[in-house]
């Protein structure tokens, strides 16, 4: 995994890049059945290549979305506001049609209110048990 970050990140030796980073991720969802780890790598991935390789913005959705579907298969809220944003930052780009765009600003801001709500729970919770102890 991390030499094929590595490539990627320099941007050169592309090739070979992506069978590392895939051999990885394969290992890490079959192996380890570690979903957490390859939602992250793939948001992490999707990101780079939304940032340093701007024409290959299928590739990016692509890894992006998968992420996305993984995180919230896991209700992993943080990393689905992550990968949210950089959606939306990938179809401003793109130049989606801006319905498109803001029914997924508007499902963002679902989210995150969501995620506030069980972020403050969880602080009264705090809360209440450190009054009874």
């Amino acid at each position: 995994f991390v030499s094929g970050y590595a490539n990627i990140v320099k941007g050169d030796a592309a090739q070979e890049a992506k069978p590392k980073l895939s051999k990885a991720l394969k290992l890490a969802h079959t192996q380890c059945c570690n979903h957490q780890l390859v939602a992250q790598s793939l948001s992490l991935i999707g990101t780079i290549v939304l940032d340093t390789r701007g024409g290959d913005l299928s590739q990016s959705l692509d890894m992006l979305q998968s992420s996305f579907t993984l995180s919230k298969a896991q209700e992993d809220m943080p990393a689905q506001l992550g990968c949210l944003d950089s959606l939306l930052r990938l179809h401003r780009i793109r130049g989606s049609d801006q319905e498109e765009q803001d029914a997924l600003v508007s499902y963002h801001r679902r989210k995150a209110s969501a995620y506030q709500s069980l972020v403050r729970a969880a602080l009264e919770d705090e809360e209440r048990l450190a009054r009874i102890i």
